[in-house]
């Protein structure tokens, strides 16, 4: 296997001292012509100018680190691609770390990124009280710090959000426009605040047009995942046809794809018999049939802006960031919604 070019080979092409090489990398002094020669060898040879010197001189480690409780979720992805989009021109790294992968929560990874400065910035992805040491360990040590929609209010980092009551307010206008006046709220975790904004706006969206959501008809899931949506669909298929809420609104599209496959597995039709609403637009939301209803987050640009945040207040040497980004949502319409059973003849 052939050694891959080293600065000292580069040199030695070119004609310089190491030292010269280092210097033109790091944008010291020297002259155009040997500027040129320099580039020209480097090229020949394949040699990539890494930044690992330079970040070792400035005391930067060249990652950003990014934090979520499980990596493996569909939503994540899309948040992920956005943060890569970011990182490469800057020639970072990233470094991802989750919080709960094996079903033990264990922040340790992440601790040490902080404590041992190993990466010049970290995204934390919905951080709730779990994740307060980490917080405040990286606000002691001015660590640069995104949050991605979390659920508590920490008063360090640059938070970012979607504008989650709004969607809410989106979903009980279309689904009132269809004439269902039986409405079923399932969420994420009740510590979500995602999950409690979602469902504000869709509480106040019923209260503009006169309308109450029953108390019994407002659920909280342990997490945001298909199996406790189908728990919820034995909650629902208990209620009865002419007592069960003819719309149901989930908190993400994990819970609206195991509530809807459950109850289709039960006989039940969508939507003749009850209409669901996602958010998130997963690519599955669009797979799935009928296709889900759902809000779309902008999680690319979300990802995306939380990664700038970073690597701005990184090179300004500055942990501190600026006040709240709050995303529009848009309300993508398929066919998992329609009419209620009372108004068909």
């Amino acid at each position: 296997m052939s050694k891959l070019p080293t600065i000292g080979a580069v040199a030695k092409q070119a004609g310089v001292a190491p030292s010269t090489v280092s210097r033109a990398l790091n944008g010291g002094y020297v002259s155009a012509e040997l500027k040129q020669r320099i580039e020209g060898v480097m090229k020949r040879l394949g040699y990539s100018p890494w930044s690992t010197a330079r970040n070792f001189k400035l005391g930067k480690s060249g990652s950003i680190g990014v934090s979520v409780e499980n990596s493996g979720g569909a939503w994540f992805m899309q948040l992920l691609m956005g943060i890569e989009s970011e990182l490469r021109p800057q020639r970072h790294s990233l470094q991802l770390g989750s919080l709960d992968l094996d079903g033990a929560y264990d922040s340790t990874l992440v601790s040490r990124w902080i404590e041992e400065r190993r990466v010049d910035g970290l995204i934390l992805i919905r951080a709730g009280k779990q994740e307060r040491p980490l917080v405040l360990a990286a606000k002691r040590v001015k660590l640069p710090l995104a949050l991605v929609a979390p659920d508590v209010d920490f008063g360090y980092g640059q938070v970012l959000r979607s504008r989650n009551a709004e969607a809410g307010q989106d979903v009980a206008e279309h689904l009132l426009g269809l004439g269902h006046r039986r409405f079923a709220y399932l969420g994420g975790p009740k510590g979500s605040l995602d999950s409690r904004d979602r469902l504000a706006g869709l509480v106040e969206g019923l209260r503009s047009k006169g309308i109450a959501i029953n108390p019994e008809n407002v659920r909280f899931a342990a997490r945001y995942d298909s199996e406790s949506g189908a728990r919820y669909a034995a909650e629902w298929l208990a209620r009865g046809r002419g007592r069960a809420p003819t719309a149901v609104f989930c908190g993400n599209d994990s819970l609206a794809l195991g509530f809807m496959g459950a109850l289709q597995r039960a006989g039940v039709e969508v939507p003749r018999e009850v209409s669901i609403v996602g958010f998130d637009d997963v690519p599955e939301a669009g797979l799935h049939w009928p296709g889900l209803t759902t809000v779309r987050q902008a999680l690319r640009q979300l990802g995306a802006a939380a990664c700038k945040s970073v690597l701005r207040a990184a090179e300004s040497e500055r942990g501190d960031a600026a006040g709240p980004q709050h995303f529009s949502t848009e309300l993508l319409v398929r066919e998992s919604t329609g009419s209620p059973p009372t108004s068909r003849r």
